[in-house]
């Protein structure tokens, strides 16, 4: 796969972000409007890209994707939840949030370790990142709260 612009990433994350404001309050109206648009297939896709490296990038646009999966259904409105349900799998971008937690920790910690996280080692990665002012400041490391 070729890699992707950063100056394009980039723009992609502030065109999210405005998706995101757009539909946060929660407006419903305007969150059935982004979800009936939404192509929820290629947010899958980026969402699963790249995954074995910390490209600041690329986690910036994982960041704004999430934010506005999250967003959309903030309304609780119905539609919008069933269709984000059939559409996209929360194991999904739950496994692609900690493998990226554990990239972080172990470039943190200078170690070779490459066992897979689970929600159980949610507790140790958090603890973790309370201790580490290094790691905390990731854009990742936002969406703990999420999970």
């Amino acid at each position: 796969t070729r890699a992707p612009k950063p100056e394009l990433v980039l723009l992609l994350v502030e065109e999210l972000d405005l998706l995101s404001e757009t539909v946060t309050g929660p407006c419903v109206r305007n969150q059935r409007v982004v979800n009936r648009a939404a192509p929820y297939d290629t947010l899958r896709k980026l969402l699963a890209r790249l995954d074995e490296g910390p490209d600041r990038v690329l986690l910036e646009l994982k960041l704004a994707i999430v934010r506005l999966l999250a967003a959309l259904i903030e309304g609780g409105d119905p539609e919008v939840i069933s269709a984000q349900a059939k559409r996209v799998d929360p194991n999904e971008v739950t496994a692609v949030m900690l493998n990226h937690l554990r990239i972080l920790y172990t470039r943190e910690l200078g170690s070779d370790d490459t066992r897979e996280f689970g929600l159980e080692d949610l507790d140790a990665l958090y603890n973790f990142y309370l201790e580490s002012p290094s790691f905390s400041d990731d854009p990742i490391m936002s969406l703990v709260g999420m999970l």
